[in-house]
């Protein structure tokens, strides 16, 4: 997948008003789930933007999103979950877009899009686990 083109008034955003301060990874997390949590109104329908390896939905399918997964199940992205064949689901929130929401909703998941499609992490990648050559 591209990285998505930086944008400087969004990453300016979204340093200034989500991750002012944060300094840990745990931090991001914390800082980006309570944010989303305070903007997205519980449950709304989602369309899905794309396909994803870690994900049963195709393009365009819509689902019912019920509610942000544990903050446990973000380490590695926001995820939500969402009524998929009678079942609930976590999937990444980088994949799906509001359907029918409001504008301060619609910011925030445009704003979780953008961090998500530029690569960033919450957490550091782990250094190599290759033993080192004496």
């Amino acid at each position: 997948m591209d990285i998505v083109e930086i944008d400087k008034d969004r990453e300016n955003k979204i340093n200034q008003e989500i991750l002012i301060d944060c300094v840990s990874g745990h931090q991001r997390l914390s800082a980006w789930y309570y944010y989303l949590q305070d903007r997205l109104s519980f449950p709304f329908k989602g369309t899905a933007t794309h396909k994803r390896r870690n994900s049963p939905l195709g393009k365009n399918d819509v689902v019912e999103v019920l509610d942000l997964s544990s903050e446990e199940e973000c380490k590695f992205g926001i995820m939500i979950d969402v009524e998929w064949e009678d079942e609930v689901l976590s999937v990444p929130l980088a994949q799906i877009e509001g359907v029918s929401i409001d504008d301060e909703a619609t910011e925030a998941i445009r704003n979780w899009h953008y961090w998500a499609g530029r690569g960033y992490l919450f957490f550091d990648k782990p250094k190599s686990s290759k033993p080192v050559k004496k």
